[in-house]
């Protein structure tokens, strides 16, 4: 630490004052808060020097909901506060998120915080403030004095597991999460010489709560979090959460395993940095400051609410007093923080010193650069070569485009006055971006992708790296010059790619060893005004699918050329380009003809996988319409047209709806008939010669057979999009008018109307036909929408999806059930339902709107294997069945169907399993069906605690029963780990009177050995946090039951039961390979029961090491404690994963009538467990008990 008073410091003047104020969303709106009172104080005094960041948790609790929510009073006066007390000060002012805003890491975070930045940027007036833009991770670069740059980040973004957003922003692309770390890489490089600030929610240092610090009083008095005066001590209890939350924690908390890794990759970045580094942060309610190196970590989170914090851990400052941190710049390069509380200033120290003054090294010349040839021959990709075996596995693909040399000209950016401006996105193309004298864009690219940066890290390095790899083979390098003249001949837009070979150019750095020695391809990029660009459509202004989409939602002025974007897309089905996601388009802007709003036309780029090839053993099990069907080459032949679709299906549904068959097929044939024989040989003639010579004839050949089978496919694949259509519309004023057709059809036609609901204009109009239309969904989004739906055509379920603002449904008593109206209680006003279906809702997320909600139907095959002692081997299997509609998630319906037979005994089974996800509301309806054969059978050693097993021959003890059961099912949510289960059931079960079997002598009724008939109810109630079912390594499950018998035959006895069971999963992080599981239960059986359904234990349910059901009983107690510990994780070219060896004790009882028994029953074991992707669990052990050894060999752990 520098001493505060240096004289140099003291001289120098001040360039930028930065506040950073963070977790300020918990103020009181209705009182004057004196902390924000002194910020803006501060900040008028800064003036036009000053920056104010407010970091994170700026709305308290959840984020910033949708208008209609019940806590979007509170939640705008929340922000409104805080930007009232910086609005006008002449200083910037940035907000990022936290995960508070973020809906508390809730399912409406992305909604939530794109409503804060829309809501803040109005209220503010200051442009572009609420950073990084549009639910993005960043880097977001602000330049706030010469060599002092803000870099804004969302931490949430990473941790987050559910929806959040891809796609461009302001500086960078995000297409996978590895892009993030790799654009602020980036970023810091290129301003590697600058000082810099970086801001976002989440400490990478803190001694707080979330730091895994807590008080003492919090470890004895552990309730007073829950009531202020609990001060009841609880010692040993009280400790258990802070200690979690050291080793482990919660997800928001620096010990999780995500967030560690997270920090980790974050800290390496900065300290690559050479010059002054700031990482500043909230989330922890406290003051802190952490100088390591030439970064300093602040946490600066105590502006509301503050919480306790602790000293050490190498924090030179610590202070849970409400406040906030200032940092000072001066031009000399130093700086100072300052920690601010309303009553004095509590902290001040130079935390950079002057920069020295007398170390500047002696210009030097740039040397000469050496002059380039001007072409290059060789091959794209020479190790894509393969032999006979890899080409029948792999497929032989375009691999010979790849490995055969060309000639191309050496890319010479001086020569072309362009210079490298910062990194590509997407990780699986290396490229950079460079920039021309006149600001216009332009990307180069590398030819051959590598997916296996994609991979993950279980799969790398086996048989799927190499698959993935040859991946680049199925693409065509040069397949993106084919696409101008194709382009141009049928009228849509598109780049004009050139391929070069790079050099090692000075002239490239500080990119020149990335892409320098290799074949690329380059392309302007369209961005802005591209009106020098007739390719693009000359439009003044071009911008990307967030902003595009941004504005469709803000007017319904504003709309996209629908039939120019479906000639797009028939051009993207003639040359098989099915990676065609929102991504894959940057949009031209125009004037209508109606000179009202904007148009938009769309702009393809990344026709990576044009043209791409498909053969050998795998590729075609993968492009397989069961497996991967977006996988579909370009042949003769189209194949699947919804998987060639299948990325583009959302924007299609999305921006096409309002085309009809007809007008598909017209755009089409018009396709077809621009795609003339001389259009395909322009097209090829791009090629580089020997290319021409490779492959000319045969694309050729394909060309013209696809050009034949166009509209065909076209119209193949218009009956796959319109069964479901979606019709969405924009935060402005529609009425949606329903009516009948005379061929029984209905007509959508959709009204511009006033905020009065007076008619300007027709938006939208299209009938829909039943033979061709299952459902349609009206999303009125925004504004005061009207729907009418006095009478619709049979055959059609419409969703009527209100969206914000005063809304309202007319129908008549003739309205059919098919109709559904969804909005929030209050939102809607209902005259008239009919009998139309009312979901009004509390929850705002009725009013959803998701356009990638949509899914294939699917069919799987599922395997089951095993053994053990009691059934030898036993194998099966059979499909699953996935069924996906309307607002089901994660689907509609799933069905299981499985087939066993053991072998040794002859016997086999039937087991249908299915939900039916919200089939009445919030509740699923369940089924099971089991159906066992005459064969199977069922231990019994008689009843009570110290039964003896004294016969060698295992069958003597075996008892054979036929069982049919049938178990239908309610099931409903209570949290989103837990649910509540009802389940009624019928079940008919014969036992086999066997002679010279323990079962014939053991005193066991007669009426035993005839028809048992039951039926009964089951209640359950179920808790699940488990992180993993295949491999958990912490969380609880917990299940408990309740279920009644009634028998229904003069044999049959009615009886009750009670069971519980719960399993907890601990490890210190992912790091470490030892995992402890343990398990508990009970089980009660009250009334007359039969000995088949005593309460039992053995074997893998329960105690192992004996037979299963070993012991029965009225009552059942058991533990079970097993420790697993990996010992390698490995990586064989088939597979990759871990194995690992288990050790376990288990110890139980039963209690039956009349017996007098202090016996507990002991077994312990050992085995070892193998994983395969962290998918799929192997296991095999042997327990030990008093009496027998027990071995099991089988799939996933006994729990």
């Amino acid at each position: 630490m520098v001493p505060l008073l240096q004289a140099s410091a003291q001289q120098a003047s001040i360039v930028q004052r930065v506040f950073l104020i963070g977790d300020s969303g918990g103020f009181d709106p209705d009182l004057d808060e004196p902390l924000l009172t002194m910020l803006r104080e501060k900040l008028l005094d800064a003036d036009s020097l000053g920056t104010v960041v407010f970091l994170g948790d700026n709305i308290y609790q959840r984020g910033l909901p949708d208008s209609a929510d019940a806590g979007f009073q509170l939640a705008e006066a929340r922000l409104r506060q805080q930007l009232d007390a910086v609005k006008g000060t002449g200083g910037r002012v940035v907000l990022v998120p936290g995960n508070h805003d973020w809906d508390h890491s809730g399912p409406n975070g992305l909604a939530n915080v794109l409503n804060q930045e829309r809501y803040t940027e109005a209220y503010l007036d200051q442009g572009n403030t609420f950073l990084p833009d549009g639910g993005l991770p960043g880097p977001s670069l602000v330049e706030l004095a010469e060599g002092l740059d803000l870099i804004a980040i969302d931490t949430e973004w990473w941790l987050r597991t559910g929806q959040k957003a891809f796609g461009e922003g302001e500086h960078y692309e995000t297409r996978e999460e590895g892009d993030f770390l790799a654009n602020l890489s980036d970023l810091l490089r290129r301003r590697d010489d600058n000082r810099l600030i970086i801001v976002g929610h989440h400490p990478m240092r803190s001694n707080g709560p979330h730091g895994g610090r807590f008080p003492l009083t919090k470890h004895i008095f552990p309730l007073t979090d829950l009531w202020e005066n609990a001060w009841v001590p609880l010692p040993l209890i009280g400790s258990a959460y802070p200690l979690a939350v050291s080793i482990s924690g919660g997800k928001q908390d620096l010990s999780h395993p995500r967030y560690r890794s997270y920090r980790q990759a974050l800290m390496r970045i900065f300290e690559r940095h050479e010059e002054h580094l700031v990482y500043a942060s909230g989330h922890d309610h406290s003051l802190q400051h952490f100088p390591v190196g030439t970064i300093d970590y602040i946490v600066s989170g105590s502006s509301t609410r503050p919480k306790y914090v602790g000293k050490g851990r190498g924090a030179e400052f610590t202070s849970s007093i409400p406040g906030f941190f200032e940092l000072v710049y001066y031009n000399d390069g130093s700086s100072r923080l300052i920690a601010h509380t309303v009553e004095d200033t509590i902290y001040d120290a130079v935390i950079h010193p002057p920069r020295p003054t007398d170390t500047a090294l002696p210009r030097t010349e740039e040397e000469p650069v050496s002059p380039f040839e001007t072409s290059y021959s060789g091959a794209a990709a020479p190790e894509l070569e393969a032999g006979p075996l890899r080409k029948a596995f792999l497929g032989q693909a375009h691999r010979d485009a790849w490995t055969t040399p060309v000639t191309v000209p050496v890319l010479n950016v001086r020569e072309l006055g362009l210079r490298p401006t910062q990194r590509g996105g997407g990780q699986q193309t290396l490229s950079i971006r460079l920039e021309d004298a006149s600001g216009n864009e332009y990307a180069l690219r590398s030819l051959a992708k590598d997916p296996t940066k994609t991979l993950p890290l279980e799969l790398q390095d086996t048989v799927a790296r190499d698959i993935v790899l040859d991946q680049v083979a199925i693409l065509h390098p040069y397949g993106a010059l084919l696409v101008p003249p194709l382009a141009e001949a049928t009228g849509v837009y598109h780049a004009k790619p050139r391929v070069y070979f790079v050099p090692d150019d000075p002239a490239l750095a500080p990119y020149t060893e990335v892409v320098g020695g290799r074949m690329m391809m380059l392309e302007e990029r369209p961005d802005d005004d591209m009106s020098h660009a007739p390719h693009f459509g000359a439009p003044e202004e071009v911008v990307g699918a967030a902003k595009m989409y941004s504005e469709l939602l803000e007017d319904n002025d504003h709309r996209v050329d629908a039939r120019f974007f479906a000639r797009t897309r028939v051009l993207d089905m003639f040359m098989a380009d099915w990676d065609r996601h929102e991504d894959q388009f940057r949009w031209a802007e125009f004037d209508p003809p109606d000179d009202n709003g904007k148009w938009f036309r769309p702009i393809p780029r990344d026709r990576d996988w044009a043209f791409n090839r498909m053969n050998g053993l795998f590729p075609n099990l993968v492009q397989t319409r069961w497996i991967e069907p977006k996988f579909q080459e370009f042949a003769p032949r189209y194949g699947f047209m919804a998987g060639l679709n299948r990325q583009g299906l959302p924007q299609d549904r999305r921006l096409t709806s309002e085309l009809t068959p007809e007008d598909w097929t017209a755009i089409a044939d018009s396709v077809t008939a621009a795609l003339t024989d001389s259009v395909f040989d322009a097209a090829i003639a791009q090629w580089p010669e020997s290319i021409q010579t490779l492959h000319g004839e045969e694309f050729h050949r394909i060309m013209r057979e696809r050009r034949a089978r166009l509209t065909r496919a076209v119209r193949t694949y218009t009956g796959f999009l319109d069964r479901t259509v979606d019709v969405v519309m924009s935060d402005k004023h529609e009425e949606f008018v329903l009516a009948p057709t005379e061929n029984g059809g209905t007509e959508l036609t959709v009204y511009k109307t006033t905020k009065e609901g007076t008619r300007r204009k027709v938006l939208y109009q299209r009938t829909f036909d039943p033979g061709r239309t299952q459902e349609v969904r009206l999303y009125g989004m925004g504004g005061n929408d009207r729907f009418q739906a006095h009478d619709v055509g049979r055959g059609i379920r419409f969703h009527l999806i209100g969206g914000t603002g005063d809304d309202e449904f007319r129908g008549s008593p003739n309205t059919p059930y098919s109709v559904y109206i969804y909005d929030t209680i209050g939102g809607m006003v209902i005259e008239e339902p009919g009998m139309s279906r009312n979901r009004l809702s509390t929850n705002p997320t009725v009013n959803r709107y998701d356009r990638t909600d949509f899914r294939f139907n699917s069919v799987l095959a599922v395997a089951m294997i095993g053994a053990n002692e009691d059934d030898g081997l036993f194998v099966g299997g059979g499909p699953l069945i996935m069924r996906h509609r309307f607002r089901k998630e994660p689907f509609a319906a799933r069905h299981r169907i499985r087939a066993a037979s053991a072998a040794r005994f002859e016997a086999f089974q039937i087991l249908y399993d299915a939900e039916m996800l919200k089939l009445w509301g919030a509740w699923d309806l369940t089924m099971d069906v089991e159906i066992h054969s005459p064969g199977s059978f069922r231990n019994f050693f008689g009843l009570g605690n110290e039964t003896v097993n004294n016969r060698p021959n295992r069958e003597f003890y075996q008892a054979r029963i036929t069982e049919g059961r049938i178990q239908p099912g309610l099931r409903r949510a209570l949290s989103p780990t837990s649910y509540l289960w009802i389940r009624p059931f019928a079940q008919n079960l014969r036992v086999s009177s066997d002679p010279g079997r323990f079962i014939s002598q053991a005193g066991i009724s007669p009426s035993s050995f005839r028809d048992q008939l039951h039926a009964g109810l089951e209640a359950q109630i179920v808790f699940d946090s488990r992180d993993s079912r295949v491999l958990p390594r912490r969380g609880l499950h917990w299940r408990t039951s309740a279920t009644w018998h009634e028998g229904l035959s003069n044999e049959s006895r009615s009886y009750g039961r009670l069971w519980t069971q719960a399993s907890t999963y601990f490890s210190r992080s992912d790091d470490t390979p030892f995992t402890f599981a343990t398990r508990a239960g009970a089980e009660h059986v009250t009334g007359t029961f039969p000995f088949w359904d005593a309460a039992t234990l053995g074997g893998e349910d329960n105690l192992r090491g004996f037979s299963s059901t070993r012991f029965a009983g009225r009552t059942s107690l058991y533990h079970n404690l097993e420790a697993r510990a990996r010992v390698k994780r490995f990586a064989g070219y088939l597979a990759n994963g871990q194995w690992g060896v288990l050790g376990f004790v288990d110890h139980g009882r039963v209690w039956t009538d009349g017996e007098s028994s202090r016996v507990w029953h002991r077994a312990a074991g050992l085995g070892a467990w193998m994983s395969l992707f962290d998918a799929l669990t192997f296991r095999a052990r042997v327990g030990f008990s008093e009496e027998q050894r027990h071995v099991v060999i089988g799939s996933g752990f006994a729990f």
